[in-house]
């Protein structure tokens, strides 16, 4: 597994990892964005078996942990810090427009919290095992 992971950045800002990036985006911002009527599947599936307090933070830490993985492999940032920043702007973002748009989401800072920890968990990733940055 591990020589499967060192070998990922030789993918970075191939054609196929941009077109990951932009997929994932768009299904990132309409699972966050819209109303949550519409994507809940009514507690039939097993997925709602499995619940544990907060554990929608744990939603948001890996889905931003991707967001911020797939973000690097799309070789659109040059900088850690650029990758941090554009995954934090992305997150924020999100929440205002949750508060604003008045579709039964709320802002929570606590998601913010979560999606920053997501982000820098998926940047430890690649100091540790890539250091490219």
């Amino acid at each position: 597994m591990q020589q499967v992971i060192r070998k990922l950045p030789a993918k970075k800002g191939s054609l196929l990892s941009r077109i990951l990036f932009g997929v994932y985006t768009v299904i990132l911002l309409l699972a966050t964005l819209l109303p949550t009527d519409v994507i809940s599947s009514g507690g039939k599936g097993w997925i709602s078996k499995i619940s544990f307090d907060n554990g929608d933070k744990v939603v948001h830490a890996a889905l931003f942990f991707i967001f911020t993985f797939l973000l690097y492999l799309s070789g659109i940032v040059k900088t850690w810090r650029s990758l941090i920043l554009i995954s934090v702007f992305t997150g924020l973002t999100i929440e205002i427009v949750q508060h604003i748009s008045g579709f039964g989401r709320t802002f929570d800072w606590f998601d913010i919290l979560a999606n920053i920890i997501g982000s820098l968990l998926a940047y430890l990733l690649f100091a540790r095992y890539w250091k490219s940055f």
